[in-house]
C-alpha cells in the first residue's frame, strides 16, 4: 500500500501525541507514505526519510515552476483561449508569472485559476506584484474595490477572516453563521472571488470550504504588514489581524453553551468544539474566562489547554492553568477530578476556579477553603522503566522544542514540553543505559541529538524523523562544541581517559585525542564566551577537571 499526501502541513491541526490525518507515528512494514509539506511545518511517522528539500529560489525549483506553467497554459483551453484573445504571447505571460510569483507554486496556482474564472485578465500579469504578500494585499485591494467599502466592511471582510480562522473545513452554511452574514452572500462570495484561494471539498451534501494554503492564514495575522514602511500596508495589516481576532471570537461564543457554568452541555458541542475551542479562545481573548469553568477543562484535556499557554497574559488566568495542570492524572471519576481541580485551585490561589469546582461537589463535612503552597503546577512525564540519568533541549527549525530524556532502561525519549505528550516512539538501539545527551546544531538549520551510553558508543538521532543520523562513535559521554566558524563538533570522552572530537555531518574523527587525563573521563560541558570563542571542559575520575582550548599559543 502507498499512500500519498501532497500538503501534508495542510492537515487539520492533530490532537496531542498525533500526526496530521491520523498517521501513526510509527508505520508497519509494507506501507509507505509519500508526501509532501512547508518546510519545518509537519511531523513525519518514525522512519521517514527527507528524499529532496526543495529551495523556492532555487534554480530547479524555478525550472520546474516553468515547465508546469508553458505545459498548462498550452494544453488548458480555460486558460490557453484567454491569452489568445488577450493577444498574448505564451512565453511571455509564463515567464512575467514566474517572475512575479519569485518560485512560489501556490501564486502561480492561484492567478491561473482567477484566469480561468475570468476574474483576471492575462494581460494583467504585468501588473502583479512580488512575492506571495504583495500578491495577497493586491487581493484584498481588488474585492475591497469590486464589492464598495460597505460591503466589504460588513461582508467581504468578516467572511475572509472567518475563513482564515477555522481549523476544520466547514459548509457555507456555518460560515455565515460564524462571519454573520446572510448566507446567500456567503456562497456568492465562496463561488466568486474568494473561489482561487479556497480548497473546497465537493461531492458531498453539501460542499465543505477551506483556504486552499496555510500562506492565506500566516497573510491575515502575521506582523509582517504591521512593520512594513508603506502606511496603507501597515493600516491593512491592522485590519486584517482586527478582523482574524473578532473572527475568533464569533467561533468561540457560537461553540461555548449560552447556560452558566456547571450546566453548560459540554457532552453535545461537538467534535470541533472539542479539538478547536481553546484555539479560538485563546486568539479571541476568552480562554481566561473558559478556564474558570472545570468542566470545559475536563471535556477538552489540559494538553489542547496547555498549548495555549503563551496567550494567557494575567496572573489570575495562569493561575486557573497552573491549578488545572497540577490536578492532571489525579482522579479517575468526575467527582475525584473536581475535587483534585479544587485543592488545586485553592494552592494556586484561583479562587474562582475552586469555588466553581465546589458548586460541583456534593455536600461534604470539611473542604478546603485556604492552601500555602509554595511549589509550582507540574506535569509528570511517564514512560521511562528505569532510572532516568540525562535531559536536553532540542530547538527545531520551525521555532518548536522538545525535550529529550534518556534512562537506564536504554531508551531515549522526545517531548513535547508544551503538552507533555510524547513527540515520536522511544529512540532505540543503545545496549547499556544512556547516560547523557546533547544538542548538536548543524549549519543547514537542523539540530541532531546526540546520546551516549554504558555501551561505549554515541549515537547520533534526527529528532524529526526519529531515526539514526549516522554510524554509531566512540565514547560514553557527550558534549557539542559550536566553532567561530559556524560548524558544530562533537565531543565525547570514555573509560579511554581520552577526550575525542567527531563530524557530526560525516561521523568522521575532527584530530586526534586529547590526552590529559589519567582515568575515565565521565562528564563534558562546552562554555561559550562572549568574544564568540567556546571552550570545552572534561572531568574525569582522577578529580581533574580540564579545559581545553583551541586558541593558539602566543610566544
Amino acid at each position: 500500500m502507498v499512500l500519498l499526501v501532497d500538503g501534508l502541513d495542510e492537515a487539520s491541526p492533530p490532537r496531542g501525541g498525533e500526526l496530521p490525518l491520523g498517521l501513526p507515528p510509527a508505520h508497519p512494514p509494507g506501507p509507505t507514505i509519500v508526501a509532501t509539506t512547508r518546510p519545518r511545518t509537519a511531523p513525519f511517522p518514525a522512519g521517514s526519510r527527507v528524499i529532496e528539500r526543495i529551495d523556492v529560489e532555487s534554480t530547479s525549483n524555478r525550472h520546474d515552476l516553468l515547465d508546469y506553467l508553458n505545459t498548462i497554459t498550452t494544453h488548458d483551453p480555460l486558460i490557453a483561449d484567454p491569452l489568445y484573445r488577450a493577444g498574448m504571447a505564451v512565453g511571455q505571460f509564463t515567464e512575467t508569472l514566474l517572475d512575479r510569483s519569485g518560485g512560489v507554486w501556490i501564486y502561480a496556482l492561484t492567478v491561473l485559476d482567477q484566469v480561468r474564472d475570468h476574474d483576471r485578465d492575462p494581460r494583467d500579469v504585468d501588473r502583479l506584484p512580488a512575492g506571495l504578500a504583495g500578491y495577497y494585499a493586491d487581493n484584498v485591494h481588488r474585492w475591497r474595490t469590486s464589492l464598495g467599502d460597505n460591503t466589504w466592511h460588513t461582508s467581504g471582510l468578516p467572511l475572509l477572516a472567518t475563513l482564515t480562522a477555522i481549523r476544520e473545513p466547514q459548509t457555507a452554511a456555518t460560515l455565515a453563521t460564524w462571519a454573520d452574514i446572510p448566507e446567500a452572500q456567503t456562497r456568492s462570495l465562496l463561488r466568486s472571488m474568494f473561489r482561487p484561494f479556497l480548497a473546497i471539498r465537493q461531492g458531498g451534501d453539501p460542499d465543505l470550504y477551506l483556504p486552499r494554503h496555510q500562506s492565506l492564514r500566516d497573510f491575515t495575522t502575521s506582523t509582517a504588514l504591521a512593520d512594513s514602511d508603506d502606511e496603507n500596508l501597515r493600516h491593512l495589516g491592522h485590519t486584517l489581524t482586527t478582523a482574524t481576532r473578532q473572527a475568533h471570537r464569533r467561533i468561540a461564543t457560537a461553540l461555548t453553551p449560552a447556560e452558566p457554568v456547571g450546566r453548560r452541555p459540554w457532552d453535545t458541542t461537538g467534535a470541533y468544539a472539542t479539538a478547536h475551542l481553546p484555539d479560538h479562545a485563546a486568539h479571541a481573548g476568552t480562554l481566561p474566562d473558559l478556564l474558570n469553568d472545570p468542566d470545559f477543562a475536563l471535556h477538552v484535556g489540559i494538553s489542547s489547554l496547555l498549548r495555549q499557554r503563551h496567550h494567557l497574559t494575567t496572573p489570575h488566568a495562569h493561575a486557573a492553568l497552573g491549578a488545572l495542570e497540577l490536578a492532571a492524572g489525579h482522579g479517575t471519576t468526575r467527582i475525584e477530578h473536581l475535587h483534585w481541580i479544587e485543592l488545586s485551585a485553592r494552592k494556586t490561589h484561583a479562587h474562582t476556579l475552586a469555588d466553581n469546582a465546589a458548586r460541583l461537589l456534593p455536600d461534604r463535612p470539611w473542604r478546603p477553603l485556604h492552601a500555602i503552597w509554595g511549589g509550582t503546577s507540574h506535569q509528570t512525564l511517564t514512560g521511562h522503566t528505569h532510572w532516568v540519568r540525562a535531559l536536553a533541549s532540542i530547538p527545531l527549525p520551525d521555532g518548536r522544542t522538545l525535550l529529550a530524556s534518556a534512562s537506564n532502561d536504554r531508551t531515549v525519549r522526545l517531548w513535547d514540553p508544551t503538552s507533555g505528550q510524547p513527540a515520536g516512539p522511544p529512540l532505540t538501539g543503545h545496549t547499556g543505559g544512556v547516560s547523557a545527551l546533547a544538542s548538536v546544531p548543524l549549519p543547514d538549520g537542523r539540530t541532531l541529538l546526540a546520546s551516549a551510553s554504558a555501551d561505549g558508543t554515541v549515537r547520533l538521532w534526527d529528532p524529526t524523523s526519529g531515526q539514526p543520523a549516522g554510524p554509531p562513535l566512540t565514547g560514553h559521554t557527550v558534549a557539542s562544541i559550536a566553532l567561530p566558524d559556524g560548524r558544530t563538533l562533537l565531543a565525547t570522552a570514555g573509560f579511554d581517559h581520552t577526550v575525542r572530537l567527531w563530524d557530526p555531518t560525516s561521523g568522521r574523527p575532527e584530530g586526534p585525542p586529547l590526552t590529559g587525563h589519567t582515568r575515565g573521563v565521565n562528564a563534558l560541558a562546552s562554555i561559550p564566551l562572549p568574544d564568540g570563542r567556546t571552550l570545552l571542559a572534561s572531568a574525569g575520575d582522577d578529580q581533574t577537571v580540564i579545559v581545553w582550548t583551541t586558541d593558539p599559543v602566543t610566544r
